[in-house]
């Protein structure tokens, strides 16, 4: 049963009582203080993977605020989950979601993402030149050695590891990524860079998320068929 909401008064902001951590916000990019506003309990589902049984765990959905650009966060953390387990004292980050774990995903590629997702409302040049070289460092994944990024994705094409359609689009980013990297008359805002913020997840996920998933599924599927 959940109990009712557990409200913190807007104006208690400045009494030392309310739960304060330096956390790093997505909003902003930030390192800095985040304050809880609002708890709200409820009960966790939760299934068992091999046998598939339903149990029911106490959880905290909290509403923090970033004290320096003071937008909002919203976290879940289970009540008896170790401590050593989670992602943060607040638990984990529901909103906004911020990739910092992509299965399936290169060391590398992810790296040079996560750096990307961090800079994109900071600086929007910063952001579309390290999307260009989110690029490079997938065409050196898979192994794509010609003269240029241009080729290289070309050369992707041409093995069949990316349709056309994508590669039309990575071009456009190396293109974007060029002027970013150089002196330009090109402005770069950061409503543009939402464009490309979403054609780098769906190249990702193309290449490494959706491939990792259906491996996951197959074995998963080979468990199921061998115990029955």
């Amino acid at each position: 049963m959940r109990s009712s909401p557990i409200p913190i008064s807007p104006f208690t902001m400045d009494t030392p009582n309310l739960p304060r951590h330096v956390l790093y916000c997505p909003h902003c990019g930030n390192t800095t203080v985040q304050t809880r506003l609002l708890a709200q309990h409820f009960m966790e589902k939760y299934y068992g993977v091999t046998d598939g049984d339903l149990s029911l765990m106490d959880a905290t959905y909290s509403v923090a605020k970033c004290e320096t650009c003071s937008e909002i966060l919203v976290y879940s953390f289970t009540d008896d989950a170790p401590e050593e387990t989670l992602d943060t004292p607040f638990g984990t980050l529901l909103f906004p979601k911020f990739p910092g774990e992509m299965k399936g995903v290169p060391d590398a590629v992810r790296d040079v993402y996560v750096e990307a997702v961090r800079v994109q409302n900071i600086s929007p040049i910063a952001f579309v030149v390290l999307a260009r070289r989110l690029l490079e460092e997938i065409c050196l994944d898979k192994k794509a050695h010609k003269r240029n990024l241009a080729d290289n994705l070309k050369e992707l094409v041409s093995r069949g590891e990316l349709p056309p359609v994508l590669a039309d689009a990575s071009d456009l980013i190396r293109f974007i990524g060029n002027a970013g990297a150089h002196a330009s008359k090109t402005k770069i805002t950061v409503p543009q860079t939402w464009a490309v913020s979403d054609f780098l997840k769906v190249i990702i996920e193309y290449l490494y998320v959706a491939p990792h998933k259906i491996n996951q599924f197959k074995s998963r599927l080979e468990s199921w068929t061998n115990k029955g």
